[in-house]
Protein backbone atom coordinates (compact mmCIF):
# COMPACT_ATOMS: atom_id res chain seq x y z
CA UNK A 1 0.00 0.00 0.00
CA UNK A 2 1.05 3.49 -0.76
CA UNK A 3 2.24 6.74 1.99
CA UNK A 4 0.56 8.82 -0.60
CA UNK A 5 -2.46 8.79 -2.16
CA UNK A 6 -2.82 11.45 -5.27
CA UNK A 7 -6.14 13.04 -6.14
CA UNK A 8 -6.11 14.83 -9.72
CA UNK A 9 -8.22 14.95 -12.60
CA UNK A 10 -6.74 12.84 -15.85
CA UNK A 11 -6.96 16.66 -17.80
CA UNK A 12 -4.08 17.41 -15.90
CA UNK A 13 -1.93 14.25 -15.82
CA UNK A 14 1.27 15.89 -17.33
CA UNK A 15 1.36 18.76 -14.81
CA UNK A 16 0.23 16.09 -11.71
CA UNK A 17 3.30 14.00 -12.65
CA UNK A 18 6.14 16.45 -12.01
CA UNK A 19 4.40 16.18 -8.09
CA UNK A 20 4.01 12.68 -8.30
CA UNK A 21 8.25 12.40 -9.11
CA UNK A 22 8.80 15.07 -6.50
CA UNK A 23 7.21 12.91 -3.67
CA UNK A 24 8.52 9.40 -5.12
CA UNK A 25 11.66 11.16 -4.96
CA UNK A 26 11.61 11.70 -0.87
CA UNK A 27 11.08 7.62 -1.23
CA UNK A 28 7.54 7.98 -0.46
CA UNK A 29 5.61 5.32 -2.51
CA UNK A 30 2.98 7.16 -4.32
CA UNK A 31 -0.58 6.23 -5.68
CA UNK A 32 -2.49 7.82 -8.09
CA UNK A 33 -4.55 5.80 -11.39
CA UNK A 34 -2.27 5.31 -13.16
CA UNK A 35 -1.56 2.53 -10.94
CA UNK A 36 -4.32 0.67 -12.10
CA UNK A 37 -4.12 -2.80 -13.74
CA UNK A 38 -5.90 -3.82 -16.74
CA UNK A 39 -9.12 -5.72 -15.32
CA UNK A 40 -8.91 -4.02 -11.96
CA UNK A 41 -12.17 -2.31 -10.86
CA UNK A 42 -10.93 1.25 -10.53
CA UNK A 43 -13.99 2.13 -8.29
CA UNK A 44 -12.89 -0.54 -5.12
CA UNK A 45 -8.79 0.31 -6.13
CA UNK A 46 -9.44 3.61 -5.47
CA UNK A 47 -11.28 2.87 -2.33
CA UNK A 48 -8.99 0.40 -0.91
CA UNK A 49 -5.72 2.44 -1.91
CA UNK A 50 -7.09 5.79 -0.40
CA UNK A 51 -8.23 4.36 2.64
CA UNK A 52 -4.64 2.78 3.29
CA UNK A 53 -3.02 5.83 2.26
CA UNK A 54 -1.47 7.82 5.22
CA UNK A 55 -1.88 10.92 2.86
CA UNK A 56 -4.01 12.37 0.14
CA UNK A 57 -2.66 15.34 -1.69
CA UNK A 58 -5.17 16.22 -4.18
CA UNK A 59 -4.45 19.06 -6.51
CA UNK A 60 -6.54 21.75 -7.21
CA UNK A 61 -7.18 22.67 -10.71
CA UNK A 62 -9.84 24.35 -13.06
CA UNK A 63 -10.33 21.11 -14.34
CA UNK A 64 -10.19 18.92 -11.02
CA UNK A 65 -12.57 21.50 -9.29
CA UNK A 66 -15.36 19.75 -11.13
CA UNK A 67 -15.36 16.27 -10.97
CA UNK A 68 -16.73 14.36 -8.32
CA UNK A 69 -14.64 12.11 -7.81
CA UNK A 70 -11.41 14.31 -6.99
CA UNK A 71 -13.89 16.04 -4.37
CA UNK A 72 -15.00 12.90 -3.02
CA UNK A 73 -11.26 11.66 -2.60
CA UNK A 74 -10.65 15.60 -1.28
CA UNK A 75 -13.57 14.51 1.16
CA UNK A 76 -12.59 11.71 2.70
CA UNK A 77 -9.27 12.63 3.07
CA UNK A 78 -10.38 16.21 4.95
CA UNK A 79 -12.20 14.05 6.83
CA UNK A 80 -9.65 11.22 7.99
CA UNK A 81 -7.27 14.68 8.74
CA UNK A 82 -4.40 13.52 6.03
CA UNK A 83 -5.49 15.91 3.09
CA UNK A 84 -2.64 18.24 1.50
CA UNK A 85 -3.92 20.30 -0.97
CA UNK A 86 -2.16 22.11 -3.88
CA UNK A 87 -3.48 24.44 -6.24
CA UNK A 88 -2.11 24.75 -10.06
CA UNK A 89 -3.58 27.65 -12.54
CA UNK A 90 -5.94 28.50 -9.18
CA UNK A 91 -6.00 31.20 -6.84
CA UNK A 92 -7.76 29.26 -3.87
CA UNK A 93 -9.54 25.29 -3.40
CA UNK A 94 -12.93 24.64 -4.86
CA UNK A 95 -16.11 26.09 -1.79
CA UNK A 96 -16.06 23.37 1.04
CA UNK A 97 -12.60 23.21 1.00
CA UNK A 98 -11.06 26.69 2.07
CA UNK A 99 -10.95 25.80 5.49
CA UNK A 100 -7.79 24.31 4.41
CA UNK A 101 -4.97 26.63 2.87
CA UNK A 102 -3.57 25.33 -0.35
CA UNK A 103 -0.20 25.79 -1.11
CA UNK A 104 -0.05 27.58 -4.74
CA UNK A 105 2.49 25.35 -7.44
CA UNK A 106 1.51 27.89 -10.25
CA UNK A 107 4.30 28.31 -12.62
CA UNK A 108 6.46 25.70 -10.80
CA UNK A 109 8.80 24.40 -13.42
CA UNK A 110 8.68 20.60 -11.95
CA UNK A 111 12.83 20.85 -10.94
CA UNK A 112 13.35 24.26 -8.58
CA UNK A 113 12.50 23.52 -5.18
CA UNK A 114 11.30 26.61 -4.35
CA UNK A 115 9.55 27.83 -0.66
CA UNK A 116 6.26 26.65 -1.74
CA UNK A 117 7.31 23.29 -3.22
CA UNK A 118 9.05 22.78 0.11
CA UNK A 119 6.35 23.58 2.56
CA UNK A 120 4.07 20.88 0.38
CA UNK A 121 6.89 18.37 1.11
CA UNK A 122 6.99 19.36 4.73
CA UNK A 123 3.30 18.66 5.62
CA UNK A 124 3.61 15.54 3.82
CA UNK A 125 6.05 14.81 6.16
CA UNK A 126 3.69 15.66 8.88
CA UNK A 127 0.77 13.82 7.96
CA UNK A 128 2.94 10.75 7.55
CA UNK A 129 4.09 11.03 11.41
CA UNK A 130 7.71 12.01 10.33
CA UNK A 131 10.09 15.12 10.61
CA UNK A 132 10.02 18.49 9.16
CA UNK A 133 13.20 20.09 10.38
CA UNK A 134 15.12 22.34 7.70
CA UNK A 135 11.47 23.39 7.16
CA UNK A 136 11.04 27.25 6.42
CA UNK A 137 8.20 28.51 8.47
CA UNK A 138 6.81 25.08 9.62
CA UNK A 139 3.11 24.66 10.26
CA UNK A 140 2.24 24.18 14.01
CA UNK A 141 -0.67 22.29 13.22
CA UNK A 142 -1.23 18.76 13.67
CA UNK A 143 -2.98 16.55 10.96
CA UNK A 144 -6.98 17.08 11.38
CA UNK A 145 -6.63 20.83 12.09
CA UNK A 146 -6.10 23.91 9.74
CA UNK A 147 -3.28 24.46 8.19
CA UNK A 148 -1.71 27.92 7.49
CA UNK A 149 0.55 27.44 4.09
CA UNK A 150 2.23 30.24 2.06
CA UNK A 151 1.21 30.80 -1.35
CA UNK A 152 4.53 31.82 -2.86
CA UNK A 153 6.70 30.44 -5.07
CA UNK A 154 9.67 32.36 -4.91
CA UNK A 155 12.92 30.03 -4.99
CA UNK A 156 15.19 29.38 -1.87
CA UNK A 157 18.67 30.46 -2.97
CA UNK A 158 20.81 28.53 -1.17
CA UNK A 159 19.00 25.20 -3.18
CA UNK A 160 18.78 25.86 -7.08
CA UNK A 161 19.46 22.14 -7.84
CA UNK A 162 20.45 18.98 -6.58
CA UNK A 163 23.88 19.81 -4.79
CA UNK A 164 26.11 16.95 -2.65
CA UNK A 165 27.49 17.55 0.16
CA UNK A 166 31.16 17.89 0.60
CA UNK A 167 32.27 17.73 -3.36
CA UNK A 168 29.46 19.92 -4.39
CA UNK A 169 29.17 17.47 -7.10
CA UNK A 170 25.80 18.06 -8.90
CA UNK A 171 24.05 14.73 -10.48
CA UNK A 172 21.55 15.61 -13.27
CA UNK A 173 19.00 12.90 -14.71
CA UNK A 174 16.61 14.07 -17.21
CA UNK A 175 13.72 11.76 -17.78
CA UNK A 176 11.66 11.98 -21.68
CA UNK A 177 12.72 15.54 -21.70
CA UNK A 178 12.10 16.46 -17.83
CA UNK A 179 14.38 16.81 -15.29
CA UNK A 180 13.71 14.84 -12.07
CA UNK A 181 13.79 17.05 -8.81
CA UNK A 182 15.66 16.36 -5.76
CA UNK A 183 17.35 18.38 -2.91
CA UNK A 184 20.39 16.19 -3.11
CA UNK A 185 22.25 13.58 -5.70
CA UNK A 186 21.05 10.99 -3.79
CA UNK A 187 16.93 12.24 -3.99
CA UNK A 188 17.78 12.31 -8.01
CA UNK A 189 19.63 8.63 -8.10
CA UNK A 190 16.81 7.14 -5.92
CA UNK A 191 14.31 8.86 -8.00
CA UNK A 192 15.75 7.19 -11.62
CA UNK A 193 15.99 3.75 -9.80
CA UNK A 194 12.50 4.03 -9.18
CA UNK A 195 11.89 5.45 -12.95
CA UNK A 196 13.77 2.47 -14.10
CA UNK A 197 12.30 -0.05 -12.33
CA UNK A 198 13.40 -1.24 -8.98
CA UNK A 199 12.61 -5.17 -9.92
CA UNK A 200 14.41 -4.50 -12.76
CA UNK A 201 17.27 -3.33 -11.47
CA UNK A 202 17.60 -6.18 -8.84
CA UNK A 203 17.49 -8.19 -11.59
CA UNK A 204 20.80 -7.01 -12.55
CA UNK A 205 22.65 -8.17 -9.15
CA UNK A 206 24.24 -5.13 -8.96
CA UNK A 207 26.47 -4.14 -5.82
CA UNK A 208 26.78 -0.64 -4.09
CA UNK A 209 30.05 0.03 -1.45
CA UNK A 210 29.89 -4.15 -1.04
CA UNK A 211 26.16 -4.29 -0.39
CA UNK A 212 23.13 -5.25 -3.07
CA UNK A 213 22.09 -2.07 -4.89
CA UNK A 214 18.31 -2.95 -4.44
CA UNK A 215 17.20 -5.33 -1.91
CA UNK A 216 14.03 -6.45 0.23
CA UNK A 217 15.58 -6.01 3.21
CA UNK A 218 17.83 -3.25 4.64
CA UNK A 219 20.89 -4.70 3.87
CA UNK A 220 23.01 -1.23 3.78
CA UNK A 221 24.36 1.24 6.23
CA UNK A 222 22.38 3.75 4.51
CA UNK A 223 19.82 3.35 2.06
CA UNK A 224 16.04 4.81 1.19
CA UNK A 225 13.13 2.68 1.35
CA UNK A 226 10.62 2.63 -2.28
CA UNK A 227 8.43 0.68 -3.58
CA UNK A 228 8.71 -1.99 -1.37
CA UNK A 229 12.77 -1.74 -1.90
CA UNK A 230 15.74 -0.59 -0.39
CA UNK A 231 17.83 1.39 -2.25
CA UNK A 232 21.20 1.48 -0.56
CA UNK A 233 22.67 5.32 -1.18
CA UNK A 234 26.04 5.24 0.85
CA UNK A 235 28.37 6.25 -2.37
CA UNK A 236 29.45 9.00 -3.53
CA UNK A 237 28.68 11.09 -7.00
CA UNK A 238 30.66 9.84 -9.18
CA UNK A 239 29.78 6.30 -8.34
CA UNK A 240 26.00 6.83 -8.38
CA UNK A 241 26.74 8.01 -12.03
CA UNK A 242 28.33 5.21 -12.92
CA UNK A 243 25.81 2.92 -11.59
CA UNK A 244 23.26 5.04 -13.47
CA UNK A 245 25.41 4.66 -17.15
CA UNK A 246 25.45 1.27 -16.38
CA UNK A 247 21.92 0.66 -16.35
CA UNK A 248 21.22 3.07 -18.76
CA UNK A 249 23.26 1.10 -21.04
CA UNK A 250 22.63 -2.63 -19.87
CA UNK A 251 18.97 -2.27 -19.99
CA UNK A 252 18.57 0.44 -23.00
CA UNK A 253 16.84 3.18 -21.22
CA UNK A 254 17.38 5.93 -23.73
CA UNK A 255 14.78 8.06 -22.46
CA UNK A 256 17.20 8.63 -19.81
CA UNK A 257 19.86 11.32 -19.83
CA UNK A 258 22.83 11.48 -16.75
CA UNK A 259 24.70 14.39 -16.34
CA UNK A 260 27.29 15.19 -13.63
CA UNK A 261 29.38 18.43 -13.20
Amino acid sequence: MADVFVSYSRADQDMVQRIVALLEAQGWMVWWDTRLDAGESWDITIEREIKAARCVVVVWTPRSVGSEWVREEAHHGRERGVLVPVLLDLDEPPFGFRRLHAVNLTGWDGVTITVAVDRVLAVVRRRLGGTTSGSPDESKSDAGEEVSLPATDAPIPAQQGPITRGSRRVLEVVWNGSRLPGKSATDVYVAALCKIGLERVAKEQLSLSGAPLVSRKDEARASRYCHGWYVATHSDTPEKYSVLQHLKERLGVNQMVIRLA
